[in-house]
């Protein structure tokens, strides 16, 4: 979203903004079961767990509304914690490989968002680096 503002600020034609949002990372405690903690507030450790995702939920849907498929989100699940504000070089490094290796997953999938992404910047678009 402030990218998005920045974009705006800088007097950018609306049509022409496109926006790519590397998620920095959720932890799953159980992946088959990825709302097991939703809702329960028993201590307030756990807070996090429900208003951060709501609070990014909506940024997202309101991103899409604005922007359609020039909006892309793209999140990372890792399989450990990662606490906020670890700036530890091995915990950058290993964050670093997760995102290369789910960009090549990305990639390789039928899906393939990365091509959507391109596809998007078609049209001619100026590009603000925020």
């Amino acid at each position: 979203m402030a990218a998005y503002e920045k974009a705006i600020q800088y007097n950018a034609e609306k049509e022409k903004i496109s926006v790519l949002s590397l998620g920095t990372g959720s932890y799953i405690p159980d992946s088959l079961n990825p709302s097991q903690y939703r809702g329960n507030l028993f201590l307030t450790h756990y807070l996090h767990k429900v208003v951060l995702p709501q609070q990014e939920n909506n940024t997202d849907r309101l991103m899409y509304s604005l922007l359609d498929n020039r909006y892309q989100r793209w999140q990372v699940w890792f399989e450990e914690p990662v606490e906020f504000g670890n700036y530890e070089e091995e915990n950058i490094h290993n964050i670093l490989e997760l995102g290369h290796q789910y960009i090549e997953e990305l990639d390789a999938s039928d899906n393939n968002p990365i091509n959507k992404l391109v596809e998007s910047f078609e049209k001619k678009v100026e590009i603000f680096n925020v």
